[in-house]
């Protein structure tokens, strides 16, 4: 009997082992996700539409590359503005002390002078002539020529007032008179000579090509002709000049711009001004100005004729008709008006010429 208890106790344990070994072994509880920390596995596809993540904070984003030293802005004689790169290595100017080679990547801008389209000199010079016709069919085409000619006609026209006989001077006189109605006052005035403005200094000259070769991402491979164009700026440079002006000449009762020679589109425009100026120079030393105008505590408000300052105070206005604004000794901002930069004091309250001069530093670009 007791041997038969042993053998059944034996075969039980047996039976129990060999169940135990066929149980599934318990599978371990999953490690709880760390807080703050994606699995590679886990990120989510993004989508190619999406935006980018913004960037993590301290860390600085990548800025946007800057233009190539062949980025430029063309303004054409309609006033369209277009940017290209131009594929020109130099360029080559003569002056009246020989020709200069300039590299582009030198250059900052170019004002473009009065350049004619082959046969255009020699037929604005023919109406010129024939304004004083006895025929009064040709008086009236010549009439009509030179106005279609626009600015390029202007400079003839002008000398021709005082020219030929009493009828072409006449016909001369209408014909400024209208140009001078369709044409704004900034085209007006094209010099003769082109000018090139270098990172160091201008060049007065005329440029030699008669075209240049650019490239644009929607037009291609380009000629650019000169005579179409009226300036260039480059992009992604800065223009820093030092200029003085006169308070005897640009701070008297009449409206007398000084002009810096810098033309504004779009740039940052950033002066710093210093120097005094005596705003009643006949009782010297008692009215003294900065380019801030007279201090409001010695009883002066804005004289007579002011513009937007205190007496004495530098203003500016951008184009011949452009509205004008206070500089004074700090200015920075970015016009919205395009044009040439002009800049003169406010006249004194005794309506008198005033004495002195004003350091301004200008800086132009993006």
């Amino acid at each position: 009997m007791a041997r038969f208890f042993c053998i059944a106790s034996a075969l039980m344990l047996v039976a129990s082992l060999s169940l135990a070994q066929d149980k599934p072994k318990a599978e371990k509880p999953a490690a709880p996700p760390v807080v703050g920390v994606d699995k590679p596995a886990d990120k989510p596809a993004t989508p190619a539409s999406d935006k980018p993540a913004p960037p993590t904070p301290g860390t600085v984003p990548e800025k946007e590359p800057a233009p190539a030293p062949n980025s430029v802005e063309v303004t054409f004689a309609d006033g369209s503005v277009v940017k290209l790169s131009l594929l020109e290595s130099k360029l080559d100017v003569s002056t009246r002390f020989g020709k200069l080679s300039v590299p582009i990547g030198e250059i900052r801008k170019i004002e473009m002078g009065i350049r004619y389209p082959d046969g255009a000199l020699q037929k604005i010079q023919t109406a010129i002539v024939q304004l004083g016709d006895p025929d009064f069919k040709k008086r009236e085409a010549a009439s009509n020529d030179l106005i279609a000619y626009r600015e390029l006609a202007y400079p003839l026209v002008r000398r021709a007032v005082s020219e030929g006989n009493a009828e072409a001077q006449k016909r001369a006189k209408a014909v400024l008179e209208d140009l001078r109605k369709r044409i704004p006052e900034d085209r007006l005035a094209m010099k003769e000579l082109d000018t090139v403005t270098t990172a160091d200094f201008p060049i007065a000259g005329h440029i030699e090509a008669s075209a240049f070769k650019a490239s644009s991402p929607l037009l291609g491979a380009v000629d650019v002709k000169l005579f179409q164009v009226r300036g260039i700026r480059w992009l992604g440079h800065s223009n820093e000049v030092t200029l003085t002006v006169d308070a005897s000449k640009h701070g008297g009762p009449g409206e007398n711009w000084f002009d810096t020679g810098l033309d504004m589109s779009g740039d940052r425009l950033t002066i710093v001004a210093t120097g005094t100026v005596d705003v009643m120079p006949n009782n010297p030393g008692q009215y003294m100005a900065g380019p801030d105008g007279l201090r409001q505590e010695l009883g002066f408000g804005r004289g007579n004729g002011a513009l937007v300052g205190q007496p004495g105070a530098l203003i500016a206005k951008i184009g011949q008709s452009g509205q004008p604004f206070l500089i004074g000794s700090k200015h920075d901002s970015t016009p919205r008006s395009d044009g040439r930069l002009y800049l003169r004091l406010e006249p004194s309250p005794w309506r008198v010429a005033q004495t002195g001069n004003f350091s301004v530093k200008i800086v132009t670009g993006k």
